[in-house]
């Protein structure tokens, strides 16, 4: 049986080196701390049960009673082990008065010593040396190696930790399934700065909890990345951890560290991710943008507006969701579905006006330009976004942008003018002139001299809408252009006739424009 007395600490100056910021070292670790001749020194240590699988650390649940520290037997000769020896816990080279247990008899395996806790309470948060010693007969004393214990009570970060970092888009816009689903293996990427008195041994702990609830759900955790410099630990929520959040909406995560003594940290702050990932559409196609059948939209395609639908998407939205459009940088007014929307693919037909498509052309820019055409469907504000659409937009047409898209002719393209073979009234052809040839005046095109009719642009004549003639090839800059009407042609649409032209430009497959109708007797 082993007795136990009163315990008291005796201090004393004791000397201190500095391992690490946060491993002091009170005490050298060697027998040399025992005064020669006095006190003979054994070759065994003190076991401290409780210490973690570092040898040293002491959790801190440990230091909330007394702590057991166990003395191997002696068998050193003279020191040998016997019922009556004296045993007694020596801290940082000072005996703990009144800290002596007699040996009992039958010699027991191990001799149980305690640390009271308020001696402990006492101990700085540093590494301390722990040793026995053995009062033998006729009052020799030996005393035996030391252990080192860590004492740390500091949890990590102090009192503060930094926020987990998400992407700028997650934290910006929030994070739909359709999002999510296009990251490698449907997994959110984080991370979290490096924060105080960051350790090996530390585990961080992270939650997820709706804004507003008292709930918090444990989804994962990792140690943290501890090297040499500013670090940041990298921690991915997999599909399966966010499949915990219990509902659509705002989801704080943050998280807590742990460290090694067993130290749980301030709660980091919360970062808000709005979250839609609850049966909400996964896969939302591309739209299908008119007129991109031959690659190219042209400015036929886009009079008296450009049409965009909208495909059904996977799983389908909901009555109310809201499907906003973006062509290039102008973004359309949200739609709301409705039921029969929803029931139908595609679920939306969306007329671009023709000026909004060509607003999409910057100042100074080229004729051509590719853009980008997606839209969001939104739901509590969230948007997920659809595949994208890539479209070649090639509004390099004679006469450019009609100022009056509307009507299917082209308000800057001049009138043309026929004109008999004898030179008399425009647009009138008498019966001097029915068997002859005539010509059709073309005029330069009006509005931006960008768009105007140049080299190798194509002039068709119409004639109650029958192309008549043959085609014009233009290689002169001369304007007006007089190109020949056959008499035949003439002939064949006696009386009041409808004169028309369409030019086109065929090295870049515009589609045909029409000039304003001008009404021809013969």
């Amino acid at each position: 049986m082993q007795h136990r007395s009163n315990h008291r600490l005796v201090t004393a100056p004791v000397v201190t080196t500095w391992a690490s910021d946060r491993d002091r070292v009170k005490g050298t670790f060697n027998a040399s701390n025992v005064r020669a001749g006095r006190v003979t020194p054994i070759a065994a240590r003190p076991l401290i049960p409780s210490a973690l699988d570092d040898g040293r650390t002491i959790p801190v649940e440990a230091l909330e009673s007394d702590l057991l520290v166990q003395a191997p037997l002696v068998t050193q000769p003279g020191f040998e082990t016997v019922s009556g020896h004296r045993f007694a816990l020596v801290v940082n080279g000072e005996v703990v008065v009144g800290s002596e247990v007699v040996v009992a008899d039958p010699v027991p395996a191990m001799i149980d010593l305690h640390i009271p806790k308020s001696v402990l309470d006492q101990l700085d948060e540093i590494v301390h040396a722990i040793a026995f010693q053995v009062t033998a007969g006729f009052g020799k004393v030996a005393r035996s190696e030391e252990t080192p214990v860590l004492i740390d009570r500091t949890p990590a970060g102090g009192t503060f930790l930094p926020r987990i970092i998400f992407s700028e888009r997650v934290e910006l816009l929030g994070l739909p399934l359709s999002y999510l689903a296009k990251l490698p293996d449907m997994a959110l990427p984080s991370i979290v700065p490096a924060y105080a008195y960051i350790s090996e041994g530390d585990v961080l702990d992270f939650y997820v909890r709706t804004r507003g609830s008292d709930l918090s759900i444990h989804v994962g955790s990792t140690p943290p990345f501890v090297g040499q410099g500013p670090t940041e630990t990298r921690f991915v929520f997999t599909w399966e951890m966010l499949q915990a959040i219990p509902q659509n909406g705002e989801i704080d995560f943050y998280y807590v560290v742990i460290d090694r003594a067993g130290n749980t940290s301030v709660q980091s702050p919360s970062t808000p991710i709005r979250v839609l990932i609850k049966d909400a559409p996964r896969d939302i196609p591309a739209p299908l943008v008119a007129g991109m059948g031959d690659g190219l939209v042209t400015e036929g395609d886009i009079k008296p507006h450009l049409e965009i639908s909208i495909p059904q998407s996977t799983p389908p939205p909901k009555v109310g969701d809201q499907v906003a459009l973006r062509f290039a940088d102008i973004e359309m007014a949200p739609i709301v579905l409705t039921a029969k929307d929803i029931e139908q693919d595609p679920m939306l037909h969306v007329a671009l006006p023709y000026d909004h498509v060509w607003s999409a052309l910057d100042d100074g820019d080229h004729p051509e330009k590719k853009v980008v055409c997606a839209y969001d469907i939104k739901r509590l504000g969230i948007g997920s976004p659809s595949l994208e659409a890539d479209v070649v937009l090639n509004l390099d047409t004679p006469g450019g942008k009609d100022p009056v898209p509307s009507t299917p002719f082209h308000e800057n393209l001049a009138k043309p003018v026929l004109r008999g073979a004898t030179g008399s009234d425009d647009n009138v052809i008498d019966l001097g002139d029915i068997g002859k040839d005539a010509v059709m005046v073309v005029a330069q095109a009006g509005g931006d001299d960008a768009f105007s009719i140049r080299h190798g642009d194509v002039i068709h004549i119409h004639l109650d809408g029958d192309t008549v003639g043959t085609p014009h090839s233009v290689s002169s800059d001369a304007f007006p252009l007089h190109l020949p009407v056959p008499s035949a042609d003439l002939k064949s649409h006696a009386g009041t006739a409808i004169l028309d032209m369409t030019s086109t430009a065929p090295s870049v497959m515009a589609a045909p424009t029409l000039s304003p109708r001008h009404h021809s007797r013969s």
